[in-house]
């Protein structure tokens, strides 16, 4: 990661998402990711994230219900905090399977 970043006060969480398994940001500590991730199950959430917070510097993300950018769809934006799929533009009953960028 740049030094500048690191100098400027942005950490690695404030450029990635944190995905968590249950509503609600549980368990506390989130898997974070930073790229494109079309099937949750390679970072070890084999049953998608049902709350995300996306960092204030991580920018805008399309989220899906299905693996391979498949299924349902949300949008979910930086700096703010989803926690549970409804906010997140999904069924209540729905997870996060794959996300990826805006524009990408």
């Amino acid at each position: 990661m740049p030094r500048a970043l690191l100098n400027c006060g942005t950490s690695m969480a404030d450029l990635a998402v944190s995905l968590h398994q249950e509503e609600e940001y549980q368990p506390p500590n989130g898997q974070l990711v930073k790229d494109d991730t079309p099937d949750l199950a390679a970072i070890n959430l084999p049953i998608g994230a049902r709350s995300i917070k996306v960092g204030r510097a991580a920018g805008g993300w399309k989220v899906f219900s299905k693996v391979n950018y498949q299924g349902n769809t949300g949008t979910v934006e930086q700096g703010k905090n989803y926690p549970n799929p409804k906010e997140m533009g999904l069924e209540r009953d729905q997870a996060v399977m794959s996300l990826k960028r805006h524009g990408s």
